[in-house]
C-alpha cells in the first residue's frame, strides 16, 4: 500500500544524502569561510566595543556569523538542487511523484533547514573556542535559528523553481543576497553609521539577525520596525514557496 511518509521521507533523505556526499563543500566550506571572518574581523578588532551600550565585539560578531551561514547554507542547498535538475531534466518528474504540494515543500525546506542548522552549529562551536560558549536563552536561540534556517530554505524553493541557469543562481547569492547580509548588522552594530542604521533599518533580514543576537546575548533587540519587516519577509517567503510548489512553477516541460 502507499504510504505519504514513505514518500516525503525518501525525497527528504535524497536532499539530505545529496548534500551529505559532498560535505566538504556544503557545510565545512562555509564553516571555515565563516572561522575566516571570525579570525579577521575578531583578530583586529577584539579589543573594541561593539558600539554604543555593547560589550566585546568578539561576542557581537559570533551570534552574527552563526546566523548569516545558517540562512546562506539553507539559501543555497533547494535553489542549487533544484536548478541542477533542472539540467538533468529531472524536475518536471516531481509532478508524478505521489507527494502533495506540502509534502513537497516540507521535504525540501527541511532538509536545507537542517543542512542550515548544521552550519550554525559547527560555527558556534568554534567560534565558542574564541568568545565563550555562554548563550543567554539558549533554547529561545536555537529554535529561532532553525526557524530562520527554514525560512532561508523556503526562499531557495522560491529562487530555485524560476530560476533556470546557475549563473543567474550564482548571481543572486553573490551580488544580491551575500550584501544584503553583510548589510543586515552581522559585522557592525547600530550607532557606527548613520547610512548603515538606515539601510539595516529597512533590511528585513537585519531583523531576522537583530532577534537571533538578541536572544543570544540578552541585548540589542532590532527596532519594531526592522522585526515588523522580518515577520512579512518570512512569512512571505513561506507562503510564496508553497504556492510555487503547489503551482508546479518551473516543473513542467514547455
Amino acid at each position: 500500500m502507499f504510504s505519504p511518509w514513505i514518500a516525503f521521507r525518501t525525497l527528504f533523505l535524497r536532499e539530505v544524502m545529496r548534500y551529505l556526499k559532498l560535505a566538504v563543500q556544503t557545510l565545512v566550506a562555509p564553516f571555515l569561510s565563516n572561522l575566516l571572518f571570525l579570525s579577521i574581523f575578531g583578530g583586529l578588532m577584539a579589543s573594541r566595543s561593539s558600539g554604543p551600550g555593547g560589550g566585546p565585539y568578539l561576542a557581537f560578531l559570533v551570534p552574527g556569523l552563526v546566523l548569516m551561514g545558517a540562512f546562506l547554507s539553507a539559501f543555497q542547498n533547494p535553489l542549487f538542487s533544484l536548478v541542477a535538475m533542472k539540467y538533468q531534466n529531472t524536475l518536471q518528474d516531481l509532478s508524478q511523484y505521489p507527494l502533495s504540494a506540502a509534502s513537497t515543500f516540507l521535504a525540501f525546506a527541511l532538509a536545507g533547514a537542517l543542512r542550515g542548522f548544521l552550519v550554525g552549529v559547527m560555527t558556534y562551536a568554534a567560534a565558542g573556542l574564541f568568545a565563550g560558549y555562554h548563550l543567554h536563552h539558549p533554547a529561545l536561540f536555537w529554535a529561532f535559528l532553525a526557524g530562520t534556517a527554514f525560512v532561508a530554505a523556503s526562499g531557495g524553493i522560491l529562487a530555485g523553481l524560476f530560476l533556470d541557469s546557475f549563473e543567474k543562481t550564482n548571481f543572486l547569492v553573490a551580488l544580491v543576497l551575500t550584501p544584503a547580509l553583510f548589510l543586515a548588522g552581522v559585522f557592525q552594530a547600530a550607532g557606527t553609521s548613520p547610512w548603515l542604521d538606515l539601510i539595516a533599518r529597512y533590511n528585513p533580514l537585519a531583523g531576522l539577525v537583530g532577534q537571533g543576537r538578541g536572544l543570544f546575548l540578552g541585548r540589542g533587540a532590532p527596532e519594531p520596525i526592522t522585526l515588523a519587516l522580518a515577520g512579512a519577509f518570512s512569512a512571505a517567503s513561506v507562503a510564496l514557496a508553497l504556492w510555487a510548489v503547489g503551482s508546479r512553477k518551473g516543473m513542467r516541460i514547455e
